[in-house]
């Protein structure tokens, strides 16, 4: 049976894995304990201890051998544990075994731990085991890799060194401290932790993991049933970030199960993200979209939130421009504005000065038939230890064409506003990072960053620039997704490739090249640029700026334009509208 749960849990079972838990977990605490006598920290070793075998699983040889295994790792951590400068350790020189007429000394936690230190290590360890929910002599003996003649030895030889008052304050010393039912409560604690440090890394794969492993122990948990939800509702968000643009029916369960745990517990705002959320990302049919947006509407109106209802507003008008109804659309964008008027300011303003500038481009009208790219997008952006970090964005697009046609349609920035990696000030020309990034499929790509100071020239429309920071990098797909053939790894080939951006002190990207490793190259040059006031940073943030790009050696009758300008400008953000409308040849 155990061969069978391993198997079961190397294939991303986590119902599997949970169930060797709590098949092990008294015998993992009881080694725990039996080295470092310190309950608090034997379970905190017990919990960590499945945490490494969970990591470690895949390079197990043997599924039979997982028992003696797990406890060798539990022993190898504690002895790290022992070996730490900050550990507390109680002195066992002069040990004296007391009185029966001393018995309120006996029941000290103090004894019961220096009684247990005077025993050789092997004999606590069998004593441990023994005492500890009952393992058997045999039990015993499998775990600790030995024979059941040898445990009965160490059994009786550690019963016998200790005063029969004293083994019988062990065992119940060592019981009142063995893990129940809240071990596995702080092991599902546990995995949700290392699942949010994973989607920090972007390694949704083994992210999903975890969660899932969360969510398959809770139907067996013993506890209060609000905290049973609460746990449920932390780990199905964890699926539900994990799954996002990875696999879609994953997503969309795990977003109708968010439904219900919001409605069961009454919170009423997260409902209302969540229908919204299906509406826009769960391909669900017309008529049900429709009825969720409507609900989810209502449910933001009930709670007084104007900004929420006036995105959705915004997203509705969007679509009716794509249907042809320009001036249905300009009407609905109207209604946004009212809606925001006496609100702060925020990416949902943005947006709607996005809206405005894509008119501009289009003189008002659209044309459907040719439409390559087009976008309206409203991003709020932060000065951040000498960078520029976006912090929230809206956007609407609309995706026509080739992938070649997309290509052509690029904006100076790149996508090194994905990355948070934005040059305000002075960077070091000897800088390198490497980090993990964006992925369609559950493992991340990475990408390597360099910079090259005193570049140039690069000659432009908008002019020509010397002294240039050249900001250069390369993504790479992860190697777990080579010999993989999906959707998902066909955009991350996509994605993946060289980039370089060029930008001027005082003006920000003059040049963005981006040679995909599969795929068109993307190349846009600097056609104009409007600053009112001086501003000498890598990229200026100044009220009013603006950036007009176009594509380099686009084809015959082929137009594009991305512009992105500054409309509003707060103490510690600012905000950019960005449109990009182009078309592609008449046929």
């Amino acid at each position: 049976m155990v061969v069978e749960l391993v198997s079961r849990a190397r294939s991303g079972d986590a119902e599997a894995y949970t169930e060797l838990v709590r098949r092990f977990q008294d015998a993992v605490y009881a080694t725990a304990y039996q080295a470092v006598l310190d309950p608090e920290a034997a379970r905190d070793l017990a919990q960590d201890t499945f945490v490494r075998a969970y990591e470690a699983l895949g390079s197990l040889r043997d599924p039979a051998s997982f028992p003696g295994w797990v406890v060798r790792i539990c022993r190898n951590l504690a002895a790290s544990w022992l070996r730490r400068p900050d550990r507390a350790w109680v002195s066992i020189d002069g040990l004296h075994v007391p009185a029966p007429d001393v018995a309120p000394l006996v029941a000290s936690d103090d004894v019961v731990t220096r009684a247990l230190a005077a025993l050789p290590e092997e004999n606590r360890l069998a004593l441990s085991l023994f005492v500890v929910d009952g393992y058997t002599y045999d039990e015993v003996a499998r775990l600790t890799g030995t024979t059941t003649a040898a445990v009965r030895g160490r059994i009786h030889r550690a019963k016998r060194k200790l005063a029969a008052e004293v083994f019988g304050m062990v065992e119940e010393s060592v019981k009142a401290g063995a893990p129940d039912e809240t071990f596995t409560v702080r092991t599902v604690e546990e995995s949700l932790e290392r699942a949010s440090t994973l989607l920090g890394q972007q390694r949704k794969a083994e992210a999903r993991a975890a969660a899932e492993e969360a969510l398959a122990a809770l139907d067996r948990l013993e506890c209060a049933e609000e905290e049973k939800v609460g746990l449920r509702r932390r780990t199905v968000s964890a699926v539900r970030a994990a799954t996002f643009l990875v696999d879609s029916p994953r997503y969309i369960e795990a977003t109708r199960e968010h439904l219900r745990l919001c409605e069961e517990t009454g919170d009423t705002e997260g409902l209302a993200h969540s229908l919204q959320d299906l509406a826009y990302y769960g391909h669900v049919p017309e008529p049900e979209k429709e009825a969720l947006i409507d609900r989810a509407m209502a449910l933001f109106r009930s709670l007084g939130r104007s900004d929420r209802v006036a995105q959705d507003i915004c997203f509705r008008g969007w679509d009716r421009l794509l249907a042809g109804d320009p001036d249905e659309a300009t009407a609905l964008f109207g209604r946004a504005r009212d809606l925001l008027r006496d609100e702060p300011y925020c990416v949902g303003h943005a947006l709607l000065a996005a809206y405005d500038l894509f008119f501009d481009l289009c003189d008002r009208a659209p044309d459907l038939e040719r439409g390559a790219l087009w976008r309206a997008q409203g991003m709020a952006l932060a000065p951040e230890k000498g960078r520029i970090v976006p912090k929230g964005s809206l956007a609407n697009n609309y995706y026509g064409g080739t992938h070649r046609d997309w290509a052509l349609c690029g904006e100076g920035f790149g996508s090194f506003w994905f990355w948070m990696w934005l040059p305000r000030a002075d960077v070091p020309s000897d800088l390198v990072e490497e980090f993990p990034t964006f992925s369609h499929t559950g493992n991340p790509t990475v990408t390597r960053l360099w910079v090259e100071t005193g570049v140039g020239p690069v000659s432009t429309p908008a002019g020509e620039f010397r002294d240039c920071l050249l900001v250069r990098s390369t993504t790479r797909e992860s190697p777990k997704d080579e010999g993989t053939e999906s959707k998902q790894r066909g955009f991350n080939r996509m994605w993946c490739g060289e980039r370089s951006l060029w930008l001027a002190r005082g003006v920000g990207p003059v040049e963005y090249r981006h040679e995909r490793f599969y795929g068109p190259l993307e190349h846009c040059i600097l056609t104009r640029f409007e600053c009112p006031q001086r501003d000498d940073a890598w990229v200026p943030l100044t009220l009013g700026t603006r950036w007009e790009w176009s594509p380099v050696n686009a084809p015959a009758g082929f137009q594009a334009t991305a512009v992105r300008q500054i409309v509003y400008v707060a103490e510690d953000q600012a905000y950019t509208a960005h449109a990009i409308y182009s078309l592609r040849p008449e046929a």
